[in-house]
């Protein structure tokens, strides 16, 4: 993924790209006008670097002063070794889907270190909680309900 900041980021990324005609061409002049002409540009951008290596574009990048991110597959997301060690995918068993891993929050308390309590719920798993608790409605009130399969 390229995007950019600001104008001047964009103005590194056309030179780099070796198409300065676009820093002049009137649906690309500002961040508003290339946000409304997105799809268009993202065809010209995608053009541009369909066959090219993913690394020598960001280092080419990186050498002008623009700053993109690596793109990696997501399959390295659950093998790095400083992911792992930070515990940013926890695995939880889903009662549908089966274990699944589940990311974390991006930072680490000490005092209070956050953790995956449970998988995702299952649509309605919560319903009589959310309907009597939350919602006030009696107990026979949300068996009628669910007699009738009005909540899923």
């Amino acid at each position: 993924m390229i995007s950019c900041w600001d104008d001047a980021e964009w103005e590194r990324f056309c030179r780099v790209a070796e198409k300065p005609h676009w820093l002049s061409e009137g649906r690309f002049v500002t961040s508003s006008r290339r946000k409304e002409h997105e799809p268009e540009l993202n065809k010209l951008i995608s053009e541009w670097t369909k066959d090219q290596d993913a690394r020598r574009i960001m280092t080419r990048l990186q050498s002008h002063g623009y700053m993109p991110p690596r793109s990696i597959p997501c399959a390295i997301f659950f093998s790095d070794p400083q992911i792992g060690f930070r515990d940013v995918w926890q695995k939880q068993t889903h009662p549908e889907l089966g274990e699944h891993n589940y990311r974390m929050v991006s930072y680490d308390l000490s005092e209070t270190p956050g953790r995956v309590r449970n998988a995702a719920p299952c649509l309605g798993a919560d319903n009589e909680e959310v309907f009597i608790e939350w919602l006030g409605l009696s107990r026979s009130e949300y068996e009628e309900l669910a007699a009738c399969r009005a909540f899923s």
